[in-house]
């Protein structure tokens, strides 16, 4: 293989194993594993991060989804030393475009479901739409120089002539719709692409006006073909079939009106626009309510869950989470083992502090209480006051053992016990122990004198 061509690949290794800080698992295990900024209940595994772009910054954005809908979000910068975004304008830019790319994803698979069923493209914006509007233009162009072919036709007619002419002026003005139309869709569509595969905050607005035009685009198309909703003017299809019918009045020969009224026929094309209008019309309302949603309260909601998730975790860290002053203290690697071992009936009446135990006690106690039902930041203070109180307990020990025997101080008072009993007992029987002397005194005096 030649050099240059290693060297080529290796940049282009390096290039894109620097592409991100971190992976899309990284930032969800910084969140739930590093931090714990998830509620019981929310399964990790069910989570999607999405990397968003905001002024130049890239951030993992997880979703955290319940059923159909979304119960947090939270954006995480892509950095080896990851953080959440400090600038709250930053945080409700990052919710609002993930917000929306998680709806308008659900909505594209909406969308292909029912496609399938009715075996037509009913999503507007990709290059089948595109295509399905330039054979439309190209239709309506074909379908202009039929008409006029019916107006030579209708020489003897000019009213019917004047009814054709303005008709073909409808054509010419639905054909520059159509060709306008496949030209936004063509943008909307590489807009969709780039806003979906490299999202960015900035291009949020971008997209929903261009969306917005390419439907006002439609609705007057759809307007002039198959009716005016204010009745002001008749449609392209009323009036044709007004035309068709007229003809049929004449008195020109059966095979002319049936040739004329083939020629004044309606395409295939448009006859497929027609049968997907009123889908394009729920499309329109569904995507309305995605941007209103957007720009909601929703938005707020899930800023204020971001808030509160990370006052959570804040007080989490302190209560549970490794601490290293206590590790380096106590040797206990968090504050809530650390009061595993103060308040564990081996040890509890046994610290010597037995009045910096009980303020410690009722501190952690009110900690984890607060914890428990949501009052995140009082939590976090107790804790703190917890830890300062538990380490001095730690700290100062155990009481010293006062129930300890003086193995010497025995030993002596048990001499002193054999002693005195020894003089009492001889006390006692000191007439039999003198006279036991006595009898031995006698005994060797009579041994002398023998010998």
């Amino acid at each position: 293989m030649p050099k240059k061509f290693l060297i080529i690949a290796a940049l282009l290794l390096v290039l894109c194993s620097q592409a991100f800080a971190i992976s899309a698992q990284e930032a969800i295990d910084f969140a739930t594993k590093q931090n714990n900024f998830v509620y019981s209940g929310e399964n990790p595994e069910d989570f999607k991060a999405i990397r968003i772009t905001d002024s130049g910054k890239g951030y993992w954005v997880i979703i955290i989804p319940s059923g159909n809908s979304i119960k947090g979000i939270i954006p995480v910068l892509d950095s080896q030393s990851p953080i959440l975004p400090n600038s709250l304008i930053a945080r409700g830019n990052l919710i609002e475009t993930a917000y929306f790319l998680w709806n308008y994803a659900s909505l594209k698979t909406d969308v292909a479901e029912q496609a399938k069923q009715v075996g037509l493209n009913l999503w507007l914006f990709d290059a089948a739409s595109v295509s399905d509007f330039l054979q439309l233009s190209a239709d309506l162009k074909n379908e202009k120089t039929d008409l006029t072919t019916v107006k030579s036709e209708l020489k003897d007619f000019p009213e019917l002539q004047q009814d054709v002419d303005s008709l073909i002026l409808m054509l010419d003005e639905m054909r520059a719709l159509a060709d306008a139309l496949s030209d936004s869709l063509l943008e909307t569509a590489s807009l969709q692409t780039r806003f979906e595969n490299e999202p960015d905050t900035n291009s949020l607005e971008e997209f929903e006006k261009i969306v917005d035009g390419g439907f006002n685009m439609v609705d007057e198309l759809e307007t002039l073909l198959i009716h005016d909703p204010d009745e002001k003017q008749q449609s392209y299809f009323e009036k044709l079939e007004e035309l068709r019918q007229d003809i049929a009045k004449t008195d020109l020969q059966l095979e002319t009106k049936q040739g004329l009224n083939a020629l004044a026929n309606v395409p295939n094309s448009v006859q497929k626009f027609n049968s997907k209008t009123n889908f394009f019309v729920s499309l329109e309302d569904r995507l309305d309510q995605i941007f209103i949603n957007t720009h909601s309260s929703k938005i707020d909601a899930l800023s204020a869950d971001l808030a509160t998730r990370e006052k959570r975790n804040t007080a989490y860290l302190v209560l549970y989470a490794r601490d290293e002053e206590i590790y380096e203290k106590t040797g206990q690697p968090s504050l809530n083992a650390l009061f595993s071992v103060l308040l564990s009936n081996d040890y509890y009446y046994d610290w010597s502090d037995q009045a910096e135990l009980a303020e410690a006690k009722a501190d952690w106690e009110k900690a984890v209480s607060y914890y428990e039902t949501g009052a995140f930041q009082p939590a976090g203070q107790y804790a703190a006051k917890a830890k300062t109180s538990g380490i001095k307990v730690y700290e100062a020990g155990l009481k010293e053992d006062e129930s300890g025997i003086n193995n010497e101080l025995i030993i002596n008072g048990i001499i002193v016990l054999v002693v005195a009993f020894i003089a009492i007992y001889a006390i006692k029987n000191r007439g039999k122990i003198l006279g036991a002397i006595s009898q031995k005194e006698e005994e060797n005096q009579f041994n002398d004198w023998e010998k």
